[in-house]
């Protein structure tokens, strides 16, 4: 959303992701603010989207978080307690959701400001919804874990509602 991104702000939610991935995963991952996100963010095989209203300002937005498979069967087998050759596709799906929810709640302060913030619920984005949210939206703020481990994305969009 349109709040200023703070560098007190941007450290809070770097250390908020990287301690959420540990909890998710079981893994220790940094996550860095992009401060140059121009190029759009890539579709990742496990896209999830979380849309977020500030009703206060008439505001909408969301956040996307991209997972590679990698991350999804790390994740996944982690949340389940099995090795990753036995997660199910459908496993992969609910680990993912449930990392879109807990990164979500780490950016609220991207998107509220001072004002409450409505959160709706995680859905999996296929290319062509990537696409048109990539397309309708700005984005406001990219995270992004080191690379060395994968290629884990968090982008924060910001979509202004148009007067009727």
């Amino acid at each position: 959303m349109t709040a200023e991104v703070h560098l007190h702000a941007v450290e809070d939610v770097s250390a908020k992701l990287s301690q959420a991935w540990q909890f998710l995963s079981g893994e220790q991952r940094s996550f860095i603010f992009l401060e140059r996100h121009e190029d759009q963010q890539a579709f990742a095989e496990f896209s999830f989207f979380m849309p977020m209203e500030v009703k206060a300002e008439d505001r909408t937005g969301g956040v996307a978080v991209l997972i590679p498979r990698e991350d999804a069967l790390r994740v996944a087998a982690y949340m389940f307690a099995v090795e990753p050759s036995e997660v199910q596709e459908a496993d992969l799906k609910d680990a993912c959701a449930e990392v879109c929810n807990v990164f979500s709640d780490c950016i609220v302060m991207h998107v509220s400001g001072s004002e409450d913030v409505s959160i709706g619920l995680p859905a999996m984005a296929d290319l062509n919804c990537f696409v048109q949210i990539s397309k309708d939206s700005a984005v406001s703020a990219v995270y992004k874990s080191n690379i060395e481990l994968g290629n884990l994305v968090v982008v924060v969009y910001d979509v202004l509602r148009q007067p009727s």
